[in-house]
């Protein structure tokens, strides 16, 4: 993580760790030089195929360009309170994100203001950077996007099983798509 200039966080998987590393956990991360930065929650389900999915006020389109990228990383920093040339770092110009994920942009009237994605791995389904722009959430835009991309991607590979990691929010939302809490998850920064 120090050697990058945008380090990203840590995943550390709670339920994971024995008794006594959850017990030190708060002193070895101070010890690595890492700060505790935001919780979440890893979901799994065995819920593929879903119906095709619809919502009202969207369309879809899969990410295949460039801009659809750069609209993807946007959405995601924007939702998540990072800069926007730190989301487009980590997306623009990837062929693995065009051409492998899953990757899905909601528009409404023509404008992109969600998106999700989901890749085949280790033989299930990982969502993966599914938000929506702060001015549109809490009408089911998430969900809806989330769902495409899980459906898009069974449909290509015939998996039935996804996993993902849900922040605060997002644990709310993917219980209704089918997905149970499996492991509380620290995700860590570098200590400043």
């Amino acid at each position: 993580m120090r050697s990058k200039e945008r380090p990203g966080f840590l995943w550390l998987f709670e339920g994971l760790l024995d008794g006594e590393s959850r017990e030190t956990l708060a002193t070895a991360a101070e010890k690595a030089g890492l700060a505790y930065a935001f919780p979440g929650t890893g979901m799994a389900g065995d819920l593929l195929p879903i119906p095709e999915p619809a919502h009202p006020e969207l369309t879809f389109v899969r990410v295949s360009t460039d801009e659809h990228l750069r609209a993807y990383a946007d959405l995601n920093s924007r939702a998540y309170g990072f800069p926007l040339e730190e989301g487009r770092d980590g997306l623009v110009g990837s062929t693995l994100w065009k051409q492998q994920v899953h990757a899905y942009l909601g528009l409404r009237d023509g404008v992109p203001v969600t998106c999700a994605g989901a890749v085949e791995a280790d033989g299930r389904l990982f969502v993966a950077l599914v938000a929506t722009d702060p001015e549109w959430q809490r009408r089911g835009y998430g969900e809806a996007v989330t769902r495409k991309a899980l459906y898009e991607g069974a449909r290509a590979t015939g998996l039935t099983r996804a996993t993902l990691h849900a922040t605060v929010d997002g644990a709310r939302v993917y219980p209704r798509i089918g997905f149970r809490p499996n492991s509380p998850i620290g995700f860590y920064s570098l200590a400043s």
